[in-house]
């Protein structure tokens, strides 16, 4: 691996994200659920958050006929 040296950091930030990941998409049924980690020379950064709930669910809407 190229970042062994910031293997530890690296996999906390890739689990905070996955905790997230998973509570968000139990808790909510419709969002988009991002998470961003940000690197610099190799090591996570920042980790960023957010879930942007749809105020209206969505249609699926088909251009064959049926």
């Amino acid at each position: 691996m190229k970042n062994d040296r910031f293997e530890n950091e690296i996999n906390a930030a890739v689990n905070e994200a996955q905790s997230y990941l998973k509570k968000m998409a139990f808790e909510q049924a419709h969002g988009d659920i991002v998470v961003t980690i940000t690197m610099f020379r190799g090591q996570p950064v920042k980790i960023t958050k957010s879930f942007c709930e749809h105020l209206a669910k969505r249609q699926t809407v088909s251009l064959v006929e049926k």
